[in-house]
């Protein structure tokens, strides 16, 4: 027992000096999760000795490296590549940190280093991008979906159309993310937008919203207002289309204003 508890503490003595003082914890929690998600998917899990008598075997430290090539290129279709190494990094230095395994029993994994490698070079820049509408492809969405308004009608397909191109056009002219509009379970209506927020200003030309909180982490910032123009000319606009609410998507009887949700 003096042995193994020798051994756990100089495992994590390492991780602390070579890993954790580098600021490679960051991510550490999502890791795992993912990590015991990943594993429960293929139905396996590492090999490993939980009583520190043996060391594995050659073919077992390349069984591990195996399934960490696979959850590194799962991780792939989710987050950008030096995240993935990050995610990496932290399955490896969780067993040593809590069950005292070393799952590479000292030896480099080559393999997963170059499918690390390889992953990078997939993407133009190492530093993910974020990539907003463009004006083509907002005019094509809203375009396809005016054909499906009914004026008055209130059915739930033109419905469907008036709250998706109402959610399009504020995404493309605010910049925002799909997140900072959420609705259904997820809806707050602290955090998000509610039918209240939105409120015209300037003689009718401008349209001035609430900044949702998830857009900026400052309190006070999140209580500026954003103005959108209101120009009928302009599929593009929000602040116009906002104001055909009443026409296409009425609040129904019983809806408050100031807790139901402006994109659902």
């Amino acid at each position: 027992i003096d042995d193994i508890n020798r051994i756990i503490a100089e495992r994590k003595a390492h991780v602390i000096e070579h890993h954790i003082a580098a600021g490679t914890q960051k991510n550490r929690i999502t890791a795992m999760c993912q990590w015991v998600e990943f594993c429960e998917i293929q139905e396996t899990s590492p090999l490993r000795d939980l009583g520190l008598h043996r060391q594995l075997t050659r073919l077992e430290v390349a069984a591990n490296e195996d399934l960490l090539i696979d959850f590194a290129i799962y991780e792939s279709w989710r987050i950008a590549p030096p995240s993935v190494g990050q995610y990496v990094s932290h399955v490896v230095n969780w067993h040593i940190m809590e069950l005292g395994v070393d799952l590479k029993e000292g030896a480099p994994f080559l393999r997963l280093a170059r499918v690390l490698k390889g992953l990078k070079k997939l993407y133009p820049c190492a530093k993910r991008v974020r990539l907003g509408l463009k004006p083509s492809t907002v005019r094509s969405i809203v375009a396809l979906l005016k054909g499906q308004l009914r004026r008055g009608g209130h059915t739930p397909q033109s419905r469907r159309a008036f709250r998706f191109i109402l959610f399009v056009t504020w995404c493309y002219q605010g910049l925002y993310r799909g997140g900072e509009g959420a609705s259904g379970n997820a809806f707050d209506p602290v955090k998000h937008l509610c039918c209240s927020d939105p409120r015209i200003a300037d003689g009718g030309r401008v349209l001035v919203v609430r900044n949702p909180e998830l857009k900026v982490r400052s309190l006070e910032a999140s209580r500026t207002p954003f103005p959108f123009p209101v120009d009928a000319g302009d599929d593009l606009c929000f602040g116009w289309w906002y104001t055909q609410r009443d026409a296409f998507d009425p609040l129904d009887a019983g809806e408050v204003a100031s807790i139901t949700p402006l994109f659902r």
